[in-house]
């Protein structure tokens, strides 16, 4: 039986190794570094992990479901654009809460596996869940949309975090819930049709 004090250490584990891969990298990650960060022994480490690429998978992982939960929160009665500045919101408040684990999901899915392209899907996919319901509102995007757009969020959360600059994320709700539904808003009228003059 693990004691609680182990436990606590444990729970530090994907914490500890975000630090350390912000420092050095995901393939410099030593098992010395997470033991130092955490307090474990090496016996808990073990009896826990099989070496430091475990422990990465782990964290990286447990990032993941951080971030996932924020973009998996219910719209309610919410509209639409609310919706997607809410989720946004929530996103930018979590990794802006916890940079380096932000940072160990979104910047270095490529040391999980060679399988992983440079977001993991699954986060792009529930972003564009999000999104896909606003193809009901007179605007028609091409086909992807909402993986490209969900891609390009993701890509400039990950580019402040990239910089050091997570104090400032979550000042980009509003510029990004922009971006985000704008492709799927109706052009605006022309100035003739507003007028009711002829072009």
């Amino acid at each position: 039986m693990v004691s609680t004090t182990t436990r606590a250490k444990l729970d530090r584990v994907p914490l500890a190794v975000a630090e350390a891969v912000h420092e050095v990298g995901p393939y410099r990650l030593t098992v010395v570094m997470i033991l130092e960060r955490t307090g474990l022994s090496r016996t808990a480490f073990y009896g826990r992990f099989e070496n430091a690429e475990d422990a990465f998978a782990f964290s990286w992982k447990r990032a993941r479901e951080d971030l996932l939960l924020a973009v998996g929160r219910p719209s309610g009665r919410e509209a639409w654009r609310e919706h997607v500045a809410t989720v946004i919101d929530a996103l930018l408040r979590r990794a802006a809460a916890e940079p380096y684990l932000a940072s160990l999901y979104l910047l270095h899915s490529h040391a999980v596996g060679p399988d992983r392209g440079s977001f993991d899907e699954a986060l792009v996919q529930a972003l564009a869940d999000v999104l896909r319901p606003g193809r009901g509102f007179g605007a028609d995007p091409p086909p992807l949309t909402e993986e490209l757009v969900a891609f390009a969020v993701l890509t400039l959360i990950a580019d402040r975090l990239r910089e050091g600059a997570s104090h400032g994320l979550e000042d980009l709700g509003g510029e990004l819930a922009t971006l985000a539904t704008l492709p799927y808003l109706p052009p605006p009228a022309t100035a003739g049709a507003q007028t009711g003059m002829s072009p």
